[in-house]
């Protein structure tokens, strides 16, 4: 296979299908092809077995399907009527919308059956379908009919808060549904400590939002799907973390495959849920596409598409562990104050793997359309981050390619906020990823120009002043950054240290806390620099492509 220097410098990383030629020569986007396989066999997954139920047709109960809110109570006691049969339920076909005025309540191994018929939320109601063990509900339209709020204003529900209710129940089957117009497309939850809620696929659905916001998404609360537990969470701070959120084992094994979402703030939330897989899919212009959190762990996000994100592609934070990240593209992540991959707030044993990132985004209003932004870290990783490893990841065309810093929103977080001073990041592994600078002002996509001087490939930082080892803190330690190829940028790897304000027990940088082995650089405008007063111990430098080796 060609060196990583001679790929990048015949300008390989220049298109999304030649980078995922360099990943397949590796071994492949995804090892193994396991997620392929996933996906295929997601596909074509069969209905629950079981006796088979006979199907009547909500039309035989006099069910008006002509949207008009007019009929709303009476579509409601006339399906609610045939759900009450036990029997399977067939809605309709795409001309049939049919009004409702509460919730409709599944019974257990039933099939709510349509070809694209909606259910549409006349007024304001908590749920449209309250679903029950072992249903499946295929090729449904809902529309929870909510109107939109201000900018960055949550959305008080004046129609349906969620489409579908999955709580306390287990074996559900989404298929082929779509939602709009929510404040939850899809609920999966728990109600409290101790009641599980599992064993659920949600496959070749779609969430759009229906509503648009120039910025702020964050603030409208918006999900395409939520997974997790309703119980209070025990835990404050980083420090209490551990294993404390013992709810998120009690949502789990859930499969999303082929999810897509639009606009809103999170396209999926992972908050407080176990043993979930995230394969295929698309999530577009929204705040932060997938966010995992809140202890939830063993999770799996693989060959997915992200693009046009105005905060992060795939977020981690509030000790989310053992995740792994692998065979995914992300493009067009337009803050510069967030990034592509990002984990922070004590996230641990994150694999990020295989993924191509891409700063370059299309024309669209959001990511704080009003002021000027430019691309910030393809990955990053802070606050008391350990045990991560990212690797044979292609990144193109961002300020910082890995940025690995002791905090996270140094310029934003207030003292009287818990992990204020849980800071440091330790146990990282960086290797075999191809970064390139790329482009720069000048070019279109970009909210802001962007200088090559300000780009870098590899940083390790610790970053704020106010660092204290007395109080929580940790000394940065154990980076290992090996085998990696940054080309056109403004520095290529870089350690530094902001000037303490010197009161308790000053973190810093333990010794030899960051090893370069191997690693080359090529058109940069500086191979390595170490910025501020970094300890001569700290780095140790062999085999790379620059000189001045320890």
């Amino acid at each position: 296979m060609p060196s990583r220097r001679s790929l990048l410098k015949a300008g390989v990383a220049t298109s999304g299908g030649v980078l995922a030629a360099i990943l397949l020569a590796r071994g492949g986007l995804y090892a193994g092809n396991d997620v392929d396989d996933a996906l295929e066999s997601g596909n074509n997954r069969a209905p629950p077995q079981g006796p088979q139920l006979e199907f009547v047709n909500v039309a035989d109960f006099n069910a008006i399907g002509d949207g008009d809110s007019a009929n709303a109570e009476a579509n409601t006691e006339a399906i609610q009527t045939a759900l009450n049969t036990g029997k399977n339920v067939f809605l309709g076909d795409a001309s049939a919308v049919f009004a409702l005025a509460a919730p409709l309540k599944m019974h257990s191994q039933q099939r709510l059956y349509a070809e694209g018929a909606t259910l549409l939320a006349s007024r304001r109601m908590s749920q449209i379908v309250m679903a029950a063990d072992g249903v499946t509900i295929e090729g449904v339209a809902f529309d929870c009919n909510n109107t939109q709020p201000e900018n960055g204003i949550p959305i008080e529900a004046s129609g349906a808060v969620y489409g579908i209710s999955i709580r306390d129940v287990s074996n559900c089957i989404l298929r082929r549904c779509s939602f709009t117009r929510y404040k939850r497309g899809v609920s999966i939850t728990s109600s409290a400590r101790g009641i599980k809620c599992g064993d659920h696929l949600v496959e070749d659905c779609e969430a759009i939002a229906g509503f648009t916001w120039p910025n702020w998404r964050s603030g409208n609360e918006q999900h395409g799907a939520y997974v997790g537990s309703e119980a209070q969470g025990d835990v404050k701070s980083i420090a209490e973390y551990g294993n404390a959120e013992r709810e998120a084992n009690d949502v789990s094994d859930i499969r999303f495959v082929n999810w897509r979402a639009q606009e809103g703030q999170y396209g999926l939330a992972l908050h407080r849920c176990s043993r979930i897989s995230v394969l295929g899919g698309e999530f577009r212009q929204m705040s932060r596409a997938i966010s995992i959190q809140h202890q939830s762990n063993n999770v799996t996000v693989s060959g997915v598409l992200v693009e046009n994100t105005d905060s992060a592609g795939i977020h981690m934070a509030q000790g989310a562990h053992k995740i792994s990240v692998v065979g995914n593209r992300i493009s067009g992540t337009m803050s510069n104050d967030n990034a592509g991959v990002q984990g922070y707030y004590g996230v641990r044993e994150v694999l990020v793997a295989n993924n191509i990132l891409d700063s370059k985004f299309d024309s669209w209003d959001g990511g704080g359309a009003e002021s000027l932004r430019a691309p910030g870290a393809a990955i990053r990783f802070g606050q008391q981050a350990q045990g991560i490893t990212i690797r044979d990841n292609v990144i193109r065309g961002f300020r910082w390619g890995v940025l690995l810093k002791s905090t996270i929103y140094e310029d934003a977080i207030k003292r009287s906020d818990l992990n204020y001073y849980f800071t440091g990041v330790r146990n990282i592994r960086v290797s075999r990823n191809l970064i390139s600078g790329d482009y720069f002002s000048g070019r279109s996509g970009f909210k802001q120009p962007m200088r090559k001087s300000e780009t870098f490939g590899v940083v390790v930082a610790q970053s704020a002043p106010w660092e204290d080892i007395s109080r929580g803190g940790w000394n940065i330690g154990d980076i290992t950054i090996s085998e990696n190829t940054v080309s056109n940028t403004g520095t290529a790897y870089a350690a530094s240290k902001v000037v303490s304000r010197k009161w308790g027990v000053e973190a810093g940088f333990d010794d030899e806390a960051i090893r370069l082995q191997d690693n080359e650089a090529f058109d940069a405008d500086r191979d390595y620099e170490a910025l501020g007063p970094i300890n001569r111990r700290a780095v140790t430098s062999s085999g790379n492509s620059w000189a001045n080796e320890n």
